[in-house]
């Protein structure tokens, strides 16, 4: 249960692609008005020297990742004021149509919920220590490069470099 003016956050990472209804808030939440989901899905791609896409592979730094997926979560819900975060985000293979990852926000109104949606997802793809790499039809696999992570001590090392 979350702690006074904090939201309750339901996190995991999943083995395969994430489902629509994963992440339920797990009691009725009646000052809630809005509800966002945002589910993205593998789409299709071709590559002209690889043929079409036919999948991403998801790994992780699996002691780190729901760690900061957590602290992501909690702050978009703190700055957003939802009462419910949920969040998954697929491990493994994900074909074409399949989801790799679910954001779920409950807040009293839809601003709320909508600007938690979007901030996670932002925050998420350039924070969270996932890769993806890419199955082609060719059999050829491409990891997809990340955004560089910006942090306190990475810009410490550059400053005295």
């Amino acid at each position: 249960m979350a702690m006074e003016g904090q939201p309750i956050i339901d996190l995991s990472m999943v083995q395969g692609p994430v489902q629509p209804d994963d992440a339920q808030a797990p009691v009725q939440l009646a000052e809630c008005g809005a509800e966002a989901l945002f589910i993205g899905r593998t789409r299709l791609e071709t590559h002209e020297s690889h043929g079409r896409l036919v999948a991403l592979h998801y790994e992780a730094y699996e002691d780190m990742a729901p760690k900061v997926l957590g602290q992501i979560a909690l702050e978009a819900g703190m700055r957003y004021e939802c009462q419910f975060i949920g969040l998954r985000h697929s491990l493994g293979r994900v074909g074409i149509g399949e989801a790799s990852v679910l954001v779920r926000a409950m807040s009293p109104h839809r601003p709320g919920a909508f600007g938690a949606c979007q901030d996670i997802m932002n925050r998420l793809k350039g924070l969270a220590p996932i890769w993806k790499r890419e199955v082609w039809e060719d059999a050829r696999e491409v990891w997809q490069e990340g955004q560089v992570v910006q942090t306190p001590l990475l810009d410490r090392k550059r400053q005295s470099s």
